[in-house]
């Protein structure tokens, strides 16, 4: 199927196949991993997993990091990581079959990396309070935005210059709302974490300390009313 100049049958015979899909979405936390690591996690010898990953990096979907004699491979844009996040917001459940697997699924689904920013019920928030405290309004950024950012050390102006779009909305996979993408949102979380607002655990898991939401509260200007938790 061809939408206008584009082969969506294409992407989606790519992303279709388990093995390349399990292996995306381990990248989906951001990070560069070996191929030991995602043939792991798709379940599959390394020889499939080699000819699995070079069909994803000639498309232009994963790049290759050589360190000495390692290769590691990661997502190779955003917009990759948004067509993956989208695709799981509308694709069927898997059952849970453990307590594990029950307690990993409810701390992505309370924060956790898209790529580089922000998702689940944390994304979805910040999302919302940015919106009705006048930082961004539509996928813009507002003069009061540019202040409040700065203020934690982003150059608003620099980022609207660079090849990636500053602010856009991304289809959230488990609250199926928006979350905040683009170049701005990842300098976010990266303020975050830095500030120990937000510590990234293993894989996509974020955690956020009551501390943290405090401190977000109080950088946004709300009260105790503001609609961060």
């Amino acid at each position: 199927m061809q939408i206008a100049d584009v082969d969506v049958a294409a992407a989606a015979r790519l992303l279709a196949d388990p093995s390349r899909s399990a292996m995306l979405t381990m990248l989906l936390d951001g990070r560069a991993h070996p191929a030991g690591a995602l043939a792991q996690a798709a379940a599959i010898g390394r020889p499939a997993a080699s000819a699995h990953l070079k069909q994803l990096v000639g498309a232009g979907y994963l790049d290759v990091v050589q360190q000495g004699r390692h290769r590691y491979y990661r997502i190779a844009r955003p917009e990759v990581a948004t067509a993956l996040e989208s695709l799981a917001a509308i694709a069927p459940s898997l059952p849970v079959r453990s307590l594990r697997q029950s307690s990993a699924a409810r701390r992505l689904a309370a924060a956790r990396t898209c790529y580089d920013h922000l998702a689940g019920q944390a994304g979805v928030l910040l999302h919302d309070a940015l919106r009705d405290h006048g930082q961004v309004a539509e996928d813009a950024v507002t003069y009061p935005g540019v202040s409040a950012f700065g203020g934690l050390g982003i150059d608003v102006e620099l980022l609207r210059r660079g090849r990636r779009p500053l602010l856009k909305t991304c289809l959230d996979w488990t609250e199926r709302r928006p979350h905040l993408a683009g170049a701005l949102p990842a300098a976010l979380l990266v303020a975050f974490t830095d500030r120990g607002w937000m510590v990234r655990r293993t894989g996509r898991q974020v955690e956020i300390a009551p501390a943290g939401w405090e401190q977000l509260r109080d950088w946004l200007g709300c009260s105790a009313g503001c609609h961060v938790r």
